[in-house]
């Protein structure tokens, strides 16, 4: 366990490090109808897909160790993992739009924002599936906090699932 830990701080703060990086904004433009000044800033699509894809899949081991040490179906947080990485690609995939100026500033914040929430909410069932392990739970979904935690991954797999259909 000591060294999931270790691997697992490491691992973020190699990717907080790496998101700094990537999230700076690039100084190649491109035509762009939509923006002011008909130029956009070109951004790192793949850098940013890289460190939130490592970022999920890291909180995915997390969640599906203390979630199925609960008593959550093993299926269902695999699910889980993977709807959120799907929408990680999404992400991606908007980036490759920003940069072909084929979305318009409006339409790439708002799914963006909804993508992001996506990923954040999953960072939080991870951290509360842990949480709740450690607690002094029955561990099972006979325990109300374990089966509220259940309810909120059902919750998540629904939510990316509306983020695919507007795909």
């Amino acid at each position: 366990m000591r060294q999931f830990k270790i691997l697992v701080i490491a691992s973020v703060a190699i990717g907080v490090s790496g998101c700094s990086n990537v999230m700076t904004p690039s100084t190649q433009q491109v035509a762009c109808r939509f923006d002011p000044g008909g130029q956009r800033s070109i951004r790192p699509c793949e850098a940013q897909f890289q460190a939130s894809a490592l970022d999920v899949k890291l909180k995915a081991t997390v969640l599906q160790q203390y979630g199925a040490e609960l008593g959550i179906s093993r299926q269902k947080l695999i699910d889980v993992a993977d709807k959120t990485l799907n929408t990680v690609a999404w992400l991606r995939d908007l980036c490759a739009d920003w940069n072909a100026c084929a979305v318009t500033v409006e339409a790439y914040n708002e799914r963006k924002t909804k993508l992001v929430a996506i990923e954040d909410n999953f960072y939080a069932l991870a951290s509360r599936a842990e949480a709740l392990s450690k607690a002094a739970t029955k561990k099972s979904l006979d325990d109300p906090d374990v089966r509220e935690l259940a309810n909120r991954i059902d919750v998540q797999m629904a939510e990316a699932d509306k983020l695919a259909v507007r795909r």
